[in-house]
C-alpha cells in the first residue's frame, strides 16, 4: 500500500507542477481539477511505457514511474514560478462539489461493496460492465499480459482503449485492494469531469448560472422518460409506497424509444475510459476555444498532447475531438487565407503521439466496426424524418427545445464554436460508431454537453425576467433532470452479487497456484472469476462484450463447446490450454466429465465444495 501512495503523490505533484505553467489556470480549483486530471493520465502512460517494454508490471514498474514523476515534477518547478492560486468558493463551486460527492457516492457504494457475507456486490450497469474492465486491470497485475492481448478471447490483441484500466493495474500492483485500486483514479477524475465541465461551460458563456445549469442539465440529464414514472405512479394506487421502491429507470424507456439515459448510470460511472476520456476532451475543448483568436503556443501544445494521447485512452473521444478541431481549424484557415505554424506544430505532435495507437487498434477494428445508421438506434432504420425528429424529442426532452433557443442568446464565438458540434450530431445519425449502434452514445455525448450549455443561456434569461418566470424556469430545470434523478434512487438500491464468497477463495487459489501466463478453459461467464478475479487468460470469455467490440469469436465458440464435450488433446494442444475450470458456471455447457476424471491426459489439481457447489481445476497434460 505504501508504494501506491508513494505514485499518487508523485502523480499529484506532477499534475500540480505542470499547472503552474498555465496562466488560464488562475484558481486552485480549476488547478486541482487539472492536476489530478494530468497525475492520472501521466502515471497510467509512464507506467505502461515502461511495462511494455520490460514485459511486465512489476512494483519495481511502479517504483521507477514515481520516480520520474517526481524528477519530472521537481524539474517543471525549477522552470516555472511555482503559485497556489487563491481559492474562488461560492455557490457555483459548492454545487459542483454536490455533483461531484454525487459521483462518488454513487462509485462508492456501487462498486465491489461488500454484501455483508463475504461477497462483493455491484449496483445495476457497473454489475454488467465492471467485470471485463476487471479483467482487464488483473491481466495487467496478475497476468503479465504484455504485450497486451485480450484476456477474454485468445489470440486477440487488446485493442479496445484500456489506459484508464491500467492506472488502476499500477495502483493494484503497488499494495492497494481491487476496489480501492478501482475507486481511486475514479474519484480523482470524476473531479475533473465535474469541474472541467463547468470550467469550460463558463469559458463559452461567462456567466456562472448557465454554466451550473449547463453541468446539471449534463450530468443529472434526464428525458421525457418521467411522464412513464407518473403513469405507473398513478396506476400503482399508493404513491408512497411507489416511490420508496421504484421498479425502474426512467431515464431508459425502450418499449417507448427511449435510449438516452442519464450518463452518469450509462457512462460516467460504468464505462472507465469514458470517465478519463471526455475529461481530456473537455480540457482540450476549453484550450481550443481559448486559442481560436489568440495564439498561446504553451496552451497549443498542451491540447495537441492531450489529443495525441486519447486514442488508448477513449477511442470515441478522439474521433470527436479531431472532428471538432478539424472543422474549427479549417474554418479559421479558410477566415484567414493562411494556415498558422503552431497548429502545424501541434498537428506534427498530435500525428507522432496517436498514429502508432491507431495502428494498434486497427489490429481489431475492421470494415465491421463503423457502418451507416439512420436515426442513431435501428429502430429508426426505416423511419421518417419526422419520425426521427420525435424520438429525439422524447430521448433528449427540455433541453432540446431550450438548446435552440439557446443560440439566439449565445454571442458570435459560441455560435461559431457550436456549429460543428451540431454537425457532428448530424452524422451521428447517419454513422454507427461501434458494431452495437447504441454505443454511439460515446460521441453523441460531445454534442450534448454543447446543447447543455445553450439550454443553461436559455434558462438563467429566462429567470431574469422576473418571479413568474423564475416559476417557469424551475419547471424548465426540473422537466430537464426528473428522470435521472429517478433514475440514480432506483440505481442506489439496486445491489446484484457481483462475486460470492465463495468466487473469491477459488479466485485466491487460482492467483497462488497457477502460472502468471496460464491458459484457462472455461464457460463465458462475463464475471467467472478466472479472468476477473485472478487475472488468467481464457479461450473465450461473455460474448456479449467480444461482439460489441467488433471481435470475431466463432472459432473459439466452436473449440471450447468441442474440447469440453470430447475431451480431445488436438484441440487443447492448438490453443495452448494449460488448466480446465469446471464450476457452477460451466454446469450448463455438455461436458463429458469422465474424460477429464479418468484420463491421464488431465490432473486434477483442485477440488473443492463451496457453498454446495463443486470447483474442480483440471492441469491439461496434452
Amino acid at each position: 500500500m505504501l508504494l501506491a501512495l508513494i505514485l499518487l503523490v508523485s502523480a499529484l505533484a506532477f499534475g500540480f507542477a505542470l499547472s503552474f505553467l498555465f496562466d488560464f489556470l488562475d484558481d486552485l480549483l480549476k488547478q486541482v481539477s487539472f492536476a489530478f486530471l494530468a497525475g492520472v493520465l501521466a502515471s497510467a502512460w509512464v507506467s505502461l511505457l515502461l511495462s511494455w517494454a520490460l514485459g511486465s508490471l512489476s512494483w519495481q514498474v511502479v517504483a521507477v514511474t514515481s520516480a520520474i514523476l517526481l524528477a519530472a515534477a521537481l524539474f517543471v518547478v525549477r522552470k516555472s514560478k511555482p503559485s497556489i492560486k487563491p481559492l474562488r468558493f461560492g455557490k457555483a463551486e459548492a454545487f459542483l462539489l454536490f455533483l461531484f460527492l454525487l459521483l462518488a457516492v454513487i462509485n462508492w457504494n456501487g462498486i465491489l461493496a461488500d454484501d455483508g457475507r463475504g461477497g462483493l456486490t455491484a449496483t445495476a450497469n457497473v454489475w454488467g460492465d465492471y467485470a471485463f474492465h476487471f479483467s482487464l486491470i488483473t491481466s495487467f497485475a496478475y497476468g503479465q499480459n504484455f504485450p497486451p492481448q485480450y484476456p477474454v478471447l485468445h489470440g486477440a490483441p487488446l485493442a479496445y482503449p484500456f489506459l484508464m484500466d491500467f492506472s488502476s493495474s499500477a495502483f493494484l500492483v503497488g499494495g492497494l485492494s481491487l476496489r480501492d485500486s478501482v475507486l481511486l483514479p475514479n474519484l480523482l477524475v470524476s473531479f475533473s469531469l465535474v469541474f472541467l465541465a463547468y470550467f469550460l461551460a463558463l469559458a463559452l458563456t461567462g456567466n456562472k448560472a448557465a454554466s451550473c445549469v449547463a453541468a446539471a442539465f449534463f450530468f443529472l440529464n434526464g428525458d421525457l422518460g418521467f411522464a412513464y414514472f407518473f403513469k405507473d405512479m398513478l396506476a400503482s394506487g399508493n404513491a408512497i409506497a411507489f416511490v420508496s421502491a421504484l421498479p425502474a429507470a426512467y431515464s431508459h424507456v425502450p418499449a417507448a424509444g427511449i435510449h438516452f439515459m442519464n450518463l452518469v448510470f450509462s457512462i460516467f460511472v460504468p464505462q472507465r475510459s469514458a470517465i478519463l476520456g471526455f475529461a481530456i476532451s473537455l480540457l482540450f475543448y476549453w484550450l481550443l476555444f481559448r486559442n481560436l483568436e489568440k495564439q498561446n503556443k504553451k496552451e497549443i501544445l498542451l491540447a495537441a498532447v492531450l489529443l495525441g494521447s486519447l486514442p488508448m485512452v477513449h477511442g470515441h473521444s478522439f474521433i470527436a475531438c479531431s472532428f471538432i478541431a478539424g472543422l474549427l481549424l479549417l474554418w479559421k484557415i479558410f477566415d484567414e487565407r493562411k494556415i498558422r505554424r503552431e497548429w502545424v506544430y501541434a498537428a506534427a505532435i498530435v500525428a507522432a503521439l496517436a498514429v502508432p495507437q491507431i495502428l494498434w487498434i486497427k489490429q481489431q477494428t475492421g470494415a465491421s466496426f463503423f457502418g451507416w445508421q439512420w436515426g442513431w438506434m435501428h429502430q429508426n432504420s426505416d423511419s421518417s424524418a419526422f419520425d426521427v425528429a420525435v424520438f429525439w424529442v422524447k430521448n433528449l426532452g427540455v433541453p432540446l427545445f431550450l438548446a435552440v433557443i439557446g443560440w439566439f442568446f449565445a454571442d458570435k464565438r459560441l455560435r461559431r464554436f457550436a456549429i460543428p458540434f451540431g454537425m457532428l450530431f448530424l452524422l451521428c445519425n447517419f454513422v454507427r460508431f461501434q458494431p452495437q449502434d447504441w454505443d454511439t452514445i460515446k460521441v453523441l455525448i460531445h454534442p450534448f454537453f454543447v446543447g447543455c450549455v445553450l439550454a443553461g443561456l436559455t434558462v438563467v434569461n429566462i429567470w431574469k425576467r422576473g418571479n413568474a418566470f423564475k416559476v417557469l424556469a424551475t419547471v424548465l430545470i426540473a422537466a430537464s433532470v426528473l428522470s435521472g434523478v429517478l433514475t440514480m434512487v432506483w440505481w442506489l438500491g439496486d445491489h446484484p452479487v457481483l462475486y460470492p464468497q465463495r468466487d473469491l477463495i477459488v479466485a485466491d487459489w487460482v492467483r497462488q497456484n497457477t502460472p502468471a501466463d496460464s491458459l484457462f478453459l472455461t464457460s463465458d461467464a462475463h464475471n467467472h472469476l478466472v479472468p476477473t478475479l485472478a487475472g488468467r487468460r481464457v479461450v473465450l470469455g461473455y460474448r456479449g462484450w467480444l461482439w460489441t467490440h467488433g471481435l470475431d469469436y466463432s472459432q473459439q465458440e466452436r473449440d471450447v463447446a468441442e474440447m469440453y464435450r470430447t475431451a480431445v488433446c488436438a484441440i487443447f494442444r492448438k490453443y495452448g490450454v494449460d488448466y480446465v475450470f469446471i464450476g457452477p458456471q460451466e454446469v450448463g455447457l455438455s461436458i463429458d466429465y469422465a474424460k477429464f476424471e479418468n484420463s491421464p491426459n488431465f490432473e486434477n489439481v483442485y477440488d473443492a465444495r463451496l457453498d454446495t457447489y463443486r470447483f474442480r481445476v483440471f492441469r491439461v497434460k496434452c
